[in-house]
């Protein structure tokens, strides 16, 4: 009995649970895939659109932090490595190379300032 209770509980608590999804989904669902990313990305999406319309897709881009690379440890060290994962998926074919030991001479470099949490386009 008391099994069948907690399986009573568990499936409206399930219900629930999928109907705050679909509420919230429903309204994402009809956008187009480039107003999705305007919305999850902001700003950020229209800094990679500048990019990809300036930076040639069979070019390199080499991304750095800067002033430091951000340690694991400082609590924002996940937005660089969220930068790096977008770039890289924004920008495909374009090839993203990590700042630090970096040997080849890119034609850009973008930089994310760390202090303010911006990111700009460098040409070299």
């Amino acid at each position: 009995m008391i099994f069948g209770i907690w399986c009573i509980l568990a499936f409206g608590s399930v219900m629930r649970q999928i109907q705050k999804t679909v509420t919230f989904l429903l309204p994402v669902y009809s956008l187009s895939l480039e107003e999705r990313h305007k919305l999850i990305d902001g700003d950020f999406y229209d800094f990679v659109k500048q990019c990809a319309t300036e930076v040639g897709p069979e070019e390199t881009v080499v991304f750095k932090a800067v002033p430091r690379e951000p340690d694991f440890r400082t609590p924002d060290w996940f937005l660089k490595e969220y930068f790096v994962g977008r770039l890289s998926y924004f920008l495909y074919p374009r090839k993203i190379l990590r700042g630090q030991g970096v040997i080849y001479k890119p034609g850009y470099i973008i930089i994310f300032d760390t202090d303010s949490k911006d990111l700009r386009l460098n040409y070299l």
